[in-house]
Protein backbone atom coordinates (compact mmCIF):
# COMPACT_ATOMS: atom_id res chain seq x y z
CA UNK A 1 0.00 0.00 0.00
CA UNK A 2 3.07 2.30 0.95
CA UNK A 3 4.43 2.19 -2.52
CA UNK A 4 2.26 1.62 -5.21
CA UNK A 5 1.16 5.32 -5.29
CA UNK A 6 -0.52 4.55 -8.32
CA UNK A 7 -4.66 3.82 -8.63
CA UNK A 8 -6.56 3.85 -11.74
CA UNK A 9 -8.60 7.47 -12.88
CA UNK A 10 -11.99 5.53 -13.27
CA UNK A 11 -14.12 4.57 -10.23
CA UNK A 12 -17.56 2.28 -10.81
CA UNK A 13 -21.29 4.23 -10.60
CA UNK A 14 -23.20 3.60 -7.18
CA UNK A 15 -24.17 -0.07 -6.95
CA UNK A 16 -21.14 -1.73 -8.46
CA UNK A 17 -18.08 -3.38 -6.79
CA UNK A 18 -19.42 -1.74 -3.19
CA UNK A 19 -18.36 -3.05 0.13
CA UNK A 20 -20.36 -2.56 3.20
CA UNK A 21 -19.86 -2.70 6.79
CA UNK A 22 -22.65 -5.67 8.43
CA UNK A 23 -23.46 -5.48 11.79
CA UNK A 24 -23.84 -9.47 13.69
CA UNK A 25 -26.22 -8.09 15.61
CA UNK A 26 -28.27 -7.19 13.11
CA UNK A 27 -26.94 -9.60 9.85
CA UNK A 28 -27.84 -13.34 10.15
CA UNK A 29 -25.69 -13.91 6.84
CA UNK A 30 -23.38 -11.57 4.26
CA UNK A 31 -22.46 -12.68 0.85
CA UNK A 32 -19.59 -11.19 -0.70
CA UNK A 33 -20.20 -7.54 -0.17
CA UNK A 34 -23.43 -6.52 1.59
CA UNK A 35 -25.84 -8.58 3.69
CA UNK A 36 -27.86 -11.40 2.38
CA UNK A 37 -30.45 -12.03 5.19
CA UNK A 38 -30.86 -9.31 7.76
CA UNK A 39 -32.33 -9.87 11.34
CA UNK A 40 -35.28 -7.12 11.10
CA UNK A 41 -36.46 -5.24 8.61
CA UNK A 42 -34.80 -1.79 9.85
CA UNK A 43 -31.10 -2.71 9.01
CA UNK A 44 -29.94 0.61 7.09
CA UNK A 45 -29.87 0.19 2.98
CA UNK A 46 -27.12 0.76 1.36
CA UNK A 47 -25.62 3.96 1.44
CA UNK A 48 -22.80 4.94 -1.07
CA UNK A 49 -19.85 7.65 -0.40
CA UNK A 50 -18.60 10.25 -2.70
CA UNK A 51 -14.52 9.03 -4.19
CA UNK A 52 -13.98 12.29 -1.59
CA UNK A 53 -15.04 10.86 1.14
CA UNK A 54 -14.09 6.96 0.51
CA UNK A 55 -12.28 4.96 -1.68
CA UNK A 56 -11.87 1.14 -2.60
CA UNK A 57 -8.85 0.12 -3.62
CA UNK A 58 -7.69 -3.58 -4.44
CA UNK A 59 -3.79 -3.68 -5.13
CA UNK A 60 -3.31 -6.71 -7.17
CA UNK A 61 -0.96 -7.76 -9.46
CA UNK A 62 -3.39 -8.38 -12.76
CA UNK A 63 -6.74 -7.23 -13.91
CA UNK A 64 -9.56 -8.72 -12.65
CA UNK A 65 -11.38 -11.16 -14.80
CA UNK A 66 -14.52 -9.43 -14.55
CA UNK A 67 -12.97 -6.39 -15.56
CA UNK A 68 -11.55 -7.93 -18.80
CA UNK A 69 -13.13 -5.23 -21.31
CA UNK A 70 -11.68 -2.58 -19.55
CA UNK A 71 -8.16 -3.76 -18.04
CA UNK A 72 -6.53 -1.14 -20.47
CA UNK A 73 -8.12 1.85 -19.02
CA UNK A 74 -8.11 0.41 -15.87
CA UNK A 75 -3.92 -0.46 -15.66
CA UNK A 76 -2.95 2.65 -17.47
CA UNK A 77 -5.11 5.59 -17.17
CA UNK A 78 -4.15 6.26 -13.59
CA UNK A 79 -3.66 9.14 -11.19
CA UNK A 80 -0.87 9.51 -8.14
CA UNK A 81 -2.17 8.73 -5.43
CA UNK A 82 -1.54 10.37 -2.05
CA UNK A 83 -4.56 9.27 -0.04
CA UNK A 84 -2.28 7.70 2.61
CA UNK A 85 0.67 9.57 2.85
CA UNK A 86 -0.94 11.90 5.78
CA UNK A 87 -0.93 8.07 7.67
CA UNK A 88 2.40 7.11 6.10
CA UNK A 89 4.69 7.87 9.36
CA UNK A 90 2.51 6.57 12.16
CA UNK A 91 1.71 3.60 9.64
CA UNK A 92 5.24 2.30 9.50
CA UNK A 93 5.58 2.85 12.68
CA UNK A 94 3.09 0.65 13.54
CA UNK A 95 4.04 -2.07 11.00
CA UNK A 96 7.86 -2.21 12.45
CA UNK A 97 6.63 -2.75 15.71
CA UNK A 98 4.71 -5.57 15.19
CA UNK A 99 7.11 -7.18 13.25
CA UNK A 100 9.74 -6.68 16.47
CA UNK A 101 7.68 -8.28 18.55
CA UNK A 102 6.90 -10.87 16.01
CA UNK A 103 10.28 -11.54 15.50
CA UNK A 104 11.16 -11.64 19.51
CA UNK A 105 8.03 -14.15 20.23
CA UNK A 106 9.88 -16.31 17.43
CA UNK A 107 13.21 -16.21 19.32
CA UNK A 108 14.74 -13.86 16.19
CA UNK A 109 17.27 -11.26 17.23
CA UNK A 110 15.67 -7.97 16.81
Amino acid sequence: MTSNRKRSKKTSPNGEYGKSFSSTSSVATVFNHFALHKLSQNVAKSQYFSENDALKLHYKSECPWESRNECHTLEYDVVDDTSLDKFMEKLSQRVDDVAKELRSGWGIDV
